[in-house]
C-alpha cells in the first residue's frame, strides 16, 4: 500500500513537472527608444566592462584570453560573470556564456546574447539578449529580453520576473541617460 502511494505521488510530481515544461514561460521584455543610431549605441552595449560606470543594476566581469584596458568586446564562447544588484535590495551572481555578438548593417540590427551556465540547460535554461533595432528617424529601439526554459523555469519566473523586469527598466533608463549625456558632449 505504501509503495503504491509513493508510486502515485511520484507519478503526479513527474506529470506536473513534465506538464509545466510544456507550457512556455512568458518572455520578460523591456524596451527603450534612444536618440542615437544603432552603431553608436552598439559600442556602449557591447563594452560590457564599462557597464558599471553608467548603470547600477548589472556589473559584468568579462573573462577572456585577451587583455583589454577600457574597451572589452565579448566574442561568442566568452564567459561572463554577471552580478545583478536588483532594486529590491537582493543580489544575484551568475556565470553566462556569450552565444551571439552581431551587427547587421543591411537591416540595422545588433544583438548581444548569452546563456546561464550555472545549472545544466535541461534543468534551467535562459536566453538573454539585448537587441538593437534602427528606427525610421535614425534612432535606436533597444530591447532587453530573457526567456526561461526547463523544469525550473516557472519557479524562477515566479521568483524573479518582477525584479528582472524592474532591473531591465532601470538598465534601459540608465542607458538612455548615458546616451543623452554622450549626445550633449559630442554636439
Amino acid at each position: 500500500m505504501v509503495s503504491q502511494l509513493n508510486l502515485g505521488f511520484i507519478t503526479v510530481v513527474v506529470a506536473i513537472v513534465v506538464g509545466a515544461t510544456q507550457i512556455p514561460v512568458p518572455l520578460i521584455k523591456e524596451s527603450v527608444l534612444l536618440p542615437m543610431p544603432v552603431s553608436g549605441v552598439w559600442d556602449t552595449v557591447r563594452n560590457v566592462k564599462e557597464w558599471h560606470s553608467w548603470n547600477r543594476v548589472f556589473d559584468i566581469t568579462f573573462h577572456s584570453d585577451s587583455e583589454c584596458n577600457t574597451e572589452c568586446f565579448p566574442q561568442v564562447g566568452d564567459l561572463l560573470t554577471i552580478t545583478c544588484r536588483w532594486l529590491d535590495g537582493t543580489t544575484d551572481t551568475s556565470h553566462e556564456v556569450v552565444t551571439q555578438v552581431s551587427i547587421n548593417s543591411s537591416d540595422g540590427t545588433a544583438s548581444l546574447c548569452w546563456l546561464y551556465v550555472d545549472l545544466p540547460q535541461w534543468l534551467l535554461s535562459t536566453d538573454r539578449c539585448i537587441t538593437l533595432y534602427s528606427t525610421k528617424d535614425g534612432g535606436t529601439r533597444l530591447v532587453n529580453h530573457e526567456q526561461f526554459g526547463g523544469p525550473l523555469a516557472w519557479l524562477v519566473y515566479w521568483l524573479k520576473a518582477d525584479v528582472v523586469t524592474t532591473g531591465f527598466s532601470e538598465f534601459n533608463r540608465a542607458l538612455r541617460a548615458h546616451v543623452d549625456a554622450h549626445e550633449l558632449e559630442t554636439s
